[in-house]
């Protein structure tokens, strides 16, 4: 059936659609360390992760029956976090403190991915919440400050792996 602009209008009256900014990062955990919407944790931007199951195909007395196979998680092993950098760098320098208690070559030390460790995204408009877990941290990129600059808050881009997602 059809949807009509009557029943579009209606549907927008009745719970409306979801908005680029009903999202938020409410917190990350890793090494047992913690960022929380109490440390300034101000993400500009982030995605809800995709998830793909793969088709096996089976055959049985000359039928095909699909089936499924592996899961996977879009951008698992790539999945980036815009933040917003607040003036102490309070955020960043925790990000780079995980990074550092999961790989240090200085200290030889080496993780594991770690159920603990977790990112938790909410959807704001229905209260939906992602649980990304055995998180790690594979990237934190630049700050990039101008001496021309127009007074526009800067922003990094850390880039994590994780496992799975609830």
């Amino acid at each position: 059936m059809a949807l009509t602009p009557v029943d579009f209008l209606g549907m927008l009256k009745d719970g409306g659609l979801s908005r680029d900014f009903a999202f938020r990062v409410n917190g990350i955990s890793i090494g047992g360390d913690k960022i929380t919407e109490n440390d300034s944790l101000y993400a500009k931007a982030a995605a809800v992760p995709g998830r793909n199951i793969d088709n096996m195909v089976a055959y049985s007395y000359g039928q095909e029956f699909n089936l499924g196979g592996a899961v996977r998680y879009q951008d698992a092993a790539s999945y980036p976090i815009e933040f917003w950098c607040d003036a102490g760098g309070a955020v960043r320098g925790k990000l780079e403190g995980m990074s550092k208690s999961q790989f240090d070559w200085g200290k030889q030390t080496a993780g594991s991915p770690d159920t603990q460790n977790v990112i938790i995204l909410k959807q704001l408009d229905n209260g939906t919440q992602y649980t990304l877990y055995g998180a790690e941290i594979r990237d934190i990129g630049p700050i990039n400050y101008m001496i021309d600059g127009t007074a526009e808050v800067v922003t990094f881009t850390t880039t994590f792996a994780y496992q799975y997602y609830d």
